[in-house]
């Protein structure tokens, strides 16, 4: 009987379906080691919208090493169903190194409004025209460093009670994406070379970024229907503001 091995789901934030487009799930299953893990058929993909089963599928298709898999879902499948955060996709798949049937699951969103990012290695390298010449042999762009520091910028908002689906202004985002990516980038040079300088401005475009981000104001869709919203409570914070009020009939 072969000792039981444990998985790895590999994914940073929910999944986000924008309503009338066709789109691939796809799920990246590893070994705790990090080894692409054989799966083997058959398998099953549901996508539960609450508590019902608002599509299913047997077609998957295995990719390279047999670690990801995908499922395919038309537009039309989910034509009927409202915007809602509250969607989870289910996986049921056989692994090879311990034979039984697994289980992943992924919280999913459908949306209007997907939230992109706004920029690339150029507004990097106009900050720092030296970074290309810094990278890495074996990396082409910074896009793994951007990705990260987009994932920490989305949990922030989570985290400050905002949904990056409801977001109508991308551009917005623009500044805290960048000083991240450059925080994140010169954390990698400092580890790597061990150059003070280079976590002198990690940590410096990491406070950059915190301070943009206590200072954003953006269009909010508040009625989840892809559009801006108009009026005085059309627009939200990053940071929540609080408010103090003196009570009524105090003299103080």
């Amino acid at each position: 009987m072969p000792a039981s091995v444990e998985y790895v789901h590999r994914y940073s934030l929910p999944r986000c379906i924008p309503i009338g487009s066709d789109w691939n799930a796809q799920a990246d299953i590893f070994d705790q080691a990090g080894a692409a893990e054989t799966l083997s058929g058959p398998a099953l993909y549901e996508l539960f919208y609450g508590s019902s089963l608002a599509y299913s599928t047997a077609a998957l298709t295995f990719g390279a090493g047999f670690a990801r898999l995908t499922a395919n879902v038309t537009a039309a499948t989910l034509a009927d169903l409202a915007p809602s955060d509250r969607l989870l996709e289910k996986w049921t798949v056989e692994t090879t190194a311990d034979p039984s049937t697994r289980t992943f699951t992924r919280p999913v969103s459908l949306v209007r409004h997907s939230l992109n990012a706004t920029i690339t290695d150029v507004d990097l390298t106009a900050l720092h025209s030296d970074l290309t010449d810094l990278r890495d042999p074996d990396q082409t762009s910074f896009e793994a460093q951007r990705l990260d520091a987009w994932i920490v910028l989305m949990k922030w908002l989570v985290q400050k009670g905002n949904r990056p689906q409801l977001i109508i202004d991308d551009w917005a985002l623009r500044d805290v994406h960048r000083f991240l990516s450059l925080e994140t980038i010169f954390r990698d040079f400092a580890s790597s070379v061990g150059d003070g300088r280079y976590r002198e401005l990690a940590d410096f475009y990491r406070l950059k970024a915190s301070e943009e981000f206590d200072r954003l104001v953006f269009s909010y869709d508040f009625g989840a229907d892809g559009l801006t919203d108009i009026g005085d409570q059309a627009a939200k914070t990053g940071q929540p503001v609080t408010t103090l009020q003196i009570p009524w009939g105090w003299n103080g």
